[in-house]
Parts: C-alpha cells; sequence; structure tokens
C-alpha cells in the first residue's frame, strides 16, 4: 500500500509513505534549482524483528536529476 502527495504548484514538493512486506518507507523531496534538481530523503525501518542480514533503520538523502523531453 502506498500513500503519496504531491504539490505541483509554486513550490512542488512531494511526501509518501508505503508499506510492503512489513516494511514502512517514508521518502520526501524538495526542489533546489528549478525543476531539474530535487533533494530526496528516504527512511525505511521493518516493522518485524529484522532478519539478520537487513538494517534495522535506514535514512539516505540522495540528489535527484529530472530530465523531462
Amino acid at each position: 500500500a502506498k500513500i503519496e502527495y504531491r504539490n505541483q504548484g509554486s513550490f512542488p514538493f512531494g511526501l509518501s509513505v508505503q508499506y510492503s512486506n512489513q516494511i514502512l518507507l517514508g521518502r520526501a523531496y524538495i526542489p533546489v534549482l528549478g525543476d531539474w534538481l530535487y533533494v530526496e530523503g528516504r527512511y525505511s525501518t521493518p516493522l518485524r524483528d529484522p532478519y539478520p542480514f537487513e538494517i534495522e533503520n535506514f535514512f539516505m538523502v540522495s540528489p535527484v536529476l529530472r530530465l523531462n523531453f
């Protein structure tokens, strides 16, 4: 299941929350330069005891380059 909100008005940004395989993922992005360079943050956490190969909580911030043709 996924819930997403995107605002494309004067200040475009987006938020989403996703639940899959007993893992919760949150995502948010905001523009840095125009409509082509964004900063995106993601947070993930299992809602059960993590498997030995899984990271318990994960947070990542990354740039996103969007090209529209």
